[in-house]
């Protein structure tokens, strides 16, 4: 079976069954099952696309299928963190800022500056929470222009993209910045601020074991996801000559904001664009996913059933 939106968000739920069960996480049943049923709702309308006939509503079809795997792909991302959190042990930070020191990049110089300039912490506040709106914006325009091949391409990458991720989070847990350097009263409270390490420290002492997936919030420090999907939209969107150069402006600007505003050493950020990059060229290396074919397992296969070969 060749990877697809479908395969990744069951390969994402696969991987995050045995860590919840080993660290006794349960999930709030009301807030999954809101979740659940939006993300059932747009797969149902991606699935019956192939019988709608005008090319609008299959267009807004493909859409939806391809939301629909990409929020449940996110929604394991975010309970596989807490996950990986509750079996971490330890921080790495004073790697991380020996890391920095040796790029040169002055993590606290860098917070002065964006703590002076109230100008600055709107515009970095805005571009980071771009990451929330800027999937869906791409989705939209590649299915839109008929891009749908593209659309599931980019859904699966970002896929595989989450699951590392989160998978080597355990192994490089990190209070941040704002938390190593001191940052007690700080004249800026950025837009993740240093709260995921009370959760982190909730998580590994055994006090915080129902999660609301409504109200996760992001504990992985390295590889900085937001710089992974900042070049994961850059690239997805190129193709769209309208789009491309505004999306590429809104990422550039989230990737600028995300040392100060997600809390992240630069070392974050370039182990991220590093993951990013190897998810785009997987296909160049790896020849069975070249091409992501449109019924590349959909949910429809399960559905109908296998042709046999005729007799002779």
């Amino acid at each position: 079976m060749r990877p697809g939106p479908w395969s990744t968000m069951l390969l994402a739920w696969l991987l995050v069954i045995v860590p919840l069960w080993v660290s006794n996480i349960v999930l709030s049943p009301l807030a999954l099952a809101r979740f659940t049923s939006l993300i059932a709702a747009s797969a149902l309308l991606g699935l019956f696309r192939s019988r709608l006939t005008r090319p609008v509503l299959q267009r807004f079809g493909a859409f939806c299928e391809c939301q629909a795997a990409l929020a449940g792909i996110c929604l394991a991302g975010a309970v596989g963190s807490y996950a990986a959190a509750a079996l971490s042990n330890g921080y790495v930070d004073h790697r991380m800022a020996a890391v920095d020191q040796f790029l040169g990049f002055d993590w606290p110089f860098l917070y002065g500056l964006m703590a002076a300039s109230p100008t600055a912490q709107l515009v970095s506040k805005l571009a980071y929470a771009s990451i929330f709106v800027g999937p869906q914006f791409v989705l939209l325009a590649l299915c839109a222009t008929g891009e749908d091949a593209r659309a599931r391409r980019f859904v699966t990458i970002y896929g595989m993209t989450l699951i590392v991720v989160v998978m080597v989070f355990p192994l490089v847990p990190a209070v941040g910045p704002i938390t190593h350097y001191g940052v007690a009263e700080p004249d800026y409270v950025t837009a993740t601020s240093s709260r995921h390490v009370e959760i982190i420290e909730a998580l590994r002492a055994g006090s915080l074991r129902t999660v609301d997936v409504g109200e996760v919030a992001g504990l992985i420090s390295v590889p900085s996801f937001h710089a992974a999907t900042a070049l994961l939209l850059i690239w997805a969107a190129w193709p769209l000559r309208r789009a491309r150069y505004l999306v590429g402006l809104v990422n550039i600007a989230m990737l600028v904001a995300t040392p100060i505003e997600g809390n992240h050493y630069l070392v974050d950020v370039i182990a991220g664009l590093a993951l990013a990059a190897a998810a785009i060229g997987l296909p160049s290396w790896w020849p069975q996913v070249r091409a992501f074919p449109a019924g590349a397992f959909r949910p429809t296969e399960i559905l109908t059933p296998a042709r046999l070969p005729s007799a002779p």
